[in-house]
């Protein structure tokens, strides 16, 4: 790993870990716009999932993404992922309480439905990071089926 990886790698486990001993796990709920401004600045529709993750893979952020939904959830799987080696870190201490390929996601269904979904524990088996997100909103976002 090159030297500015390393470092850019350290510096967010810190400060995942330094917020994660200040707040505990409600930290969650306050990192869910992380890394959307980043990818808003690379996307031509920020509302485009297919577009979003075909830039994880053209960029080799991810693997994959594939992702399920039912009546009240959305589940992502994120496959190899660019930050699972940060993840594995904090695993030793806590679980993982942010993803910023997530976070952009969230946020994709947030301008399509204007409802942001809610991001539930993350689960890493393996190579996958698991992700569900909750459904916000009315009755309508419940029964609507498809925002992927």
């Amino acid at each position: 790993m090159a030297f500015i990886d390393e470092l850019k790698d350290e510096v967010l486990y810190d400060t995942w870990r330094e917020f994660y001993h200040e707040r505990g796990m409600a930290v969650r709920f306050r990192l869910p716009l992380v890394g959307t401004e980043f990818f808003a600045r690379h996307l031509k529709d920020p509302s485009d999932t297919e577009e979003i993750i075909a830039l994880f893979k053209t960029e080799k952020l991810a693997e994959d993404v594939k992702t399920t939904e039912d009546e009240f959830q959305i589940n992502e799987e994120v496959h190899k992922c660019i930050f699972k080696p940060i993840c594995d870190k904090i695993k030793q201490e806590t679980e993982p309480v942010c993803c910023p390929l997530v976070n952009v996601l969230m946020k994709a269904i947030d301008l399509k439905t204007g409802f942001t979904p809610e991001a539930l524990p993350i689960a890493m088996e393996g190579d996958v990071c698991k992700i569900g997100l909750g459904k916000m909103g009315n009755d309508d976002v419940v029964e609507a089926k498809g925002v992927f």
